[in-house]
């Protein structure tokens, strides 16, 4: 679809607002105007940026507050998609306080599953299963160490310790609200200023889960999960304002143009980033 350069639900934002907030809820009501359907490629950054008359970096994070909620995707050297099918209600906007207080009220749902989840995967968990939640959490810290994307392994290690729970209905549960997951995984990712501390305690923490989990230790897996989650609360809340709006790197909007190069698509990603 070609860029609706003319089109009202594209007019600029006033600037006396926060540009990436403006920008954001007017793409919002754009889609929601069917001036892109579901499933379309949006035009590149670059060409938006124009339109609005802003910078890239504006309309980066413009695209993480989409991403948030569920209404685009991007898909690797192709460019950002419209989600298909789109989000029948969307969740509130991920910016400022209300946007702290959304992550924080999916991490207390994140916690009433995988912190049960972890003390039955200590009763219940497989030597199979013992080693896929080893590996997953073993291939997260490489990514991690690699200071790439890594919110697909930070996801899959929690989902190994849920599965391993040997109830189907949790994992089932905790694979619908991936999509909403992985904006708050993304988010403490995005602190540069406290990246390394922070890195260091969730690989401690993450390691006392696996530890009490491989002892057969129910109390213990669950307390360590606690304590994970709980550390977890603490460094969002210290987590600078601007960071919800600021949640996906660089190449998401600017590998846009690729498409516009020919490039094939590769794996499809959301545009979103504490596991």
């Amino acid at each position: 679809m070609t860029s609706p350069a003319h089109a009202s639900p594209l007019s600029p934002p006033h600037r006396p607002v926060r540009l990436a907030t403006q920008v954001a809820d007017t793409l919002r009501a754009a889609i929601a105007a069917g001036t892109w359907a579901a499933g379309t490629r949006l035009p590149p950054g670059r060409v938006l940026a124009g339109e609005f008359g802003v910078s890239r970096a504006v309309m980066r994070e413009a695209m993480a507050v989409l991403g948030h909620l569920g209404l685009v995707a991007a898909r690797q050297g192709s460019g950002v998609f419209v989600a298909d099918p789109l989000p029948t209600a969307a969740p509130p906007t991920a910016t400022g306080e209300q946007g702290a207080q959304a992550v924080l009220e999916q991490f207390e749902l994140r916690r009433a599953i995988e912190v049960e989840a972890a003390a039955l995967a200590a009763r219940r968990c497989t030597p199979d299963a013992l080693a896929r939640i080893q590996a997953a959490r073993d291939a997260l810290n490489r990514r991690i160490d690699e200071g790439v994307e890594s919110v697909e392994e930070g996801f899959a290690f929690h989902r190994e310790i849920v599965r391993a729970s040997g109830n189907p209905q949790l994992v089932k549960l905790l694979d619908d609200l991936k999509p909403t997951l992985f904006g708050t995984m993304r988010v403490m990712r995005e602190n540069a200023g406290q990246r390394e501390r922070f890195t260091a305690e969730v690989r401690r923490e993450h390691d006392d889960v696996v530890e009490a989990i491989a002892a057969g230790d129910p109390e213990r897996a669950r307390q360590a999960a606690l304590t994970h989650f709980a550390a977890s609360e603490v460094r969002i809340r210290a987590t600078e304002t601007d960071i919800w709006t600021a949640a996906q790197p660089a190449a998401a909007a600017d590998g846009q143009g690729a498409a516009n190069d020919g490039r094939s698509s590769g794996r499809a990603t959301t545009v979103m980033k504490e596991g």
